[in-house]
């Protein structure tokens, strides 16, 4: 166990912790109803730490200062997607890259394989609804820490 220690040692970031709604989690999503209704369900599911923002630049520069253990980001917020999002966030080795899921509309088959090469967790398809957003989170992290 404690080579596994080491490891996270050597490349300076944290242990993930076990599955559990007392992850951080971020929702990068233009429209402001969606994401307050993305956030109320969030927390009636037990999540306690929720933030939100409603443009790409405005979520980087949020998830580099205070890394959250997961993010759920629009693949059409402004300025900056999701996908950019992600890009940014795995280029910088001063940031931490959190779980990452991206919301989007129902997607084809070569729209899907293209969110998975570009490093994609899961993904959220809208309308979202709360039945949704549980085992797609679930689903994110257990893939990010155990690739």
């Amino acid at each position: 166990m404690s080579d596994e220690n080491d490891i996270y040692k050597k490349f300076g970031v944290k242990e993930p912790q076990p599955f559990s709604v007392n992850l951080s989690v971020h929702v990068g999503e233009e429209h402001g109803e969606i994401r307050l209704i993305i956030k109320h369900h969030l927390q009636k599911i037990g999540f306690k730490n929720v933030r939100v923002h409603r443009d790409g630049y405005e979520t980087l520069s949020a998830l580099k200062h205070e890394p959250v253990d997961v993010a759920l980001e629009g693949d059409d917020l402004p300025r900056l997607n999701g996908y950019d999002i992600l890009k940014e966030l795995s280029e910088d080795t001063h940031a931490q890259r959190p779980a990452f899921v991206i919301i989007s509309k129902p997607l084809n088959k070569s729209e899907a394989m293209f969110a998975l090469e570009k490093g994609v967790d899961d993904i959220l398809v809208r309308p979202i609804t709360s039945g949704d957003l549980f085992p797609r989170i679930k689903s994110a992290y257990e893939n990010y820490i155990s690739p």
